[in-house]
């Protein structure tokens, strides 16, 4: 986390004081020409005890994850091609701007059911680009198989073009391309290194919660 902590002092020079990381990497991303595939940071405001975000909201929209449940789980190719196509264009955007998003899936993404316009939101775990790579992950299980090895670094990019495919796959058959074995998943869970007061479990969508 030593590069998103470079940005948040970065930042810190402006605003007088250490941010949260999600307010952080939203500013970072916003700077430049605004990108209609991701979304705004509109203000954020301090309170005693936490912070607050203002987003946009765009209407009428739904998570993809939503959007899939409300049409048998699955999409058409074209329609698949219109949602990809957005979604490689904001990761890209991301990427641009020296962020990593790291949790590219079907509940980060917005979509309008009229015009199929897509959104990504939620940089809770995004990350700075680092082009030295990363040994700790956080995200989702859209994760490549690197990204668990104790040897191994994995890169922003290719782990971004992986859980893309995961994406792809999931609108076009409605389910995952492999199933995870029960060891390799507590294997997973191990490398995440969940601290011993923390349960995670997945849901059906394969998204890490925490408890």
């Amino acid at each position: 986390m030593a590069a998103a902590n470079h940005l948040r002092d970065a930042l810190m020079g402006l605003f007088g004081k250490s941010l949260p990381n999600e307010i952080a990497m939203m500013i970072q991303v916003s700077k430049g020409p605004s990108v209609p595939q991701i979304i705004k940071l509109l203000d954020w405001y301090e309170t005693r005890k936490e912070y607050i975000l203002v987003i946009e909201r765009p209407t009428p929209c739904t998570d993809l994850r939503k959007y899939l449940l409300q049409n048998d789980g699955r999409i058409s190719e074209s329609k698949a091609r219109a949602v990809m196509h957005q979604v490689v264009t904001a990761a890209r955007i991301c990427f641009e701007r020296g962020i990593f998003h790291s949790d590219i899936k079907l509940e980060n993404l917005l979509i309008n059911e009229n015009s199929l316009q897509v959104k990504l939101i939620d940089f809770g775990v995004s990350r700075s680009l680092k082009k030295s790579g990363y040994t700790r992950y956080i995200g989702t299980i859209y994760a490549p198989p690197e990204a668990f090895h104790k040897t191994c670094r994995y890169h922003a990019k290719p782990a971004t073009v992986y859980s893309l495919g995961i994406l792809l796959y999931l609108m076009l058959f409605g389910k995952y391309p492999y199933i995870m074995e029960p060891k390799i998943f507590a294997r997973t869970l191990k490398t995440a290194e969940i601290s011993k007061g923390e349960s995670m479990w997945t849901d059906p969508t394969g998204t890490f919660i925490t408890a």
